[in-house]
C-alpha cells in the first residue's frame, strides 16, 4: 500500500525505489558478465586490436548471440519482477478498466526498458573506455568500419551512434518486455513467460532466414550507409509493437487471468 509520501510519487518511481536492490543487482550481474565478454573471443577487439574503437563496441554488443545472452534473461527476470505490481488486480479495480490497466503497464514496460537500455549503454562505454584508445575511427582507412564496407566515414559521428543504440535497445526490451507480459497474462506463469522469451527470443542466433528481433531491430556499419535501413528497422518494430499490444488487450478481455503472485 501507499504512503502519504508515496502517493505525491509517479507509480513508476515507486516500483523502482522498492525494486532498487534488485536493480543494483541485476546491473551488476550485466557488469561482470560484460567485463568477462570484453575479454573474450567474442569481442572484436580480440580480433581487430587497435582498429577497434567505442563506437564498434555498440555495433558488437547488439549482435544477436551477444544481447540475447548478456542482456535478455537479466531484463525480463527484471521486469517479471518489477511489474508484478502493476498486474495486481487490486490496481486493475482503481484503474476500472482494462484499457487504462494495459496502458499503465504499457508505460511502465517503457519506464523500465529506458532505464535499463541507458545503464546499459553506460556499463558498457566505461568498460569499453578502458580497453580502446579511439572514441570513433570510422573516417580512417585502418578502421573496422572500412573493412566492413571498404570505404570511410566522415559524417558520423560517436553521439550519433551512442543515440542510436540507445534506441534499438529500448525498442528491443519494449518488445521483449510486452511479450512476457502477454505470455504470462495468457498463460498466468512468470515462470513461463521468462523460459518462453529466453529461449524464443534468441532464435535469431541459430538461424538466419527469417529475422525475428534481434537481426531486424539492430545497427551494424551498413546502416550508416542509407537511410531506408532505419526506416525498415523502426516500421518493423511498430508493427510488432502494435500487434502485440493488441494480442494484450484481446486477452486481457478475453480471460480470467488475474493472479495474485
Amino acid at each position: 500500500m501507499y504512503s502519504k509520501k508515496d502517493r505525491k510519487q509517479s507509480i513508476y518511481i515507486y516500483i523502482m525505489k522498492q525494486n532498487r536492490y534488485l536493480l543494483y543487482g541485476s546491473l551488476t550481474l550485466f557488469g561482470f558478465m560484460y567485463l568477462i565478454y570484453s575479454v573474450s573471443s567474442y569481442n572484436g577487439i580480440c580480433y581487430y586490436g587497435s582498429r577497434y574503437c567505442l563506437a564498434d563496441s555498440y555495433l558488437w554488443f547488439l549482435r544477436p548471440q551477444n544481447y540475447g545472452i548478456l542482456v535478455t534473461p537479466i531484463l525480463i527476470a527484471l521486469y517479471l519482477n518489477c511489474g508484478r505490481y502493476l498486474q495486481r488486480s487490486s490496481v486493475l479495480f482503481r484503474l476500472e478498466t482494462i484499457r487504462r490497466w494495459v496502458w499503465k503497464n504499457v508505460i511502465g514496460i517503457a519506464f523500465l526498458s529506458f532505464v535499463v537500455a541507458m545503464a546499459t549503454v553506460i556499463i558498457v562505454s566505461m568498460i569499453t573506455s578502458l580497453q580502446v584508445t579511439q572514441i570513433i575511427n570510422w573516417n580512417q582507412a585502418r578502421s573496422i568500419y572500412f573493412l566492413s564496407v571498404e570505404h570511410t566515414n566522415e559524417s558520423v559521428t560517436i553521439g550519433q551512434v551512442i543515440l542510436m543504440a540507445v534506441i534499438i535497445m529500448f525498442v528491443r526490451n519494449m518488445i521483449l518486455c510486452l511479450g512476457a507480459f502477454l505470455i504470462k497474462i495468457s498463460l498466468g506463469s512468470s515462470m513461463l513467460a521468462f523460459l518462453l522469451i529466453v529461449i524464443i527470443a534468441p532464435m535469431d542466433t541459430i538461424q538466419r532466414r527469417v529475422p525475428f528481433l534481434y537481426r531486424y531491430i539492430t545497427i551494424d556499419y551498413s546502416f550508416w550507409e542509407s537511410p531506408n535501413n532505419g526506416l525498415v528497422s523502426m516500421g518493423y518494430s511498430l508493427v510488432l509493437t502494435l500487434c502485440l499490444m493488441i494480442l494484450i488487450q484481446w486477452c486481457s478481455r478475453k480471460k480470467e487471468w488475474i493472479h495474485e503472485e
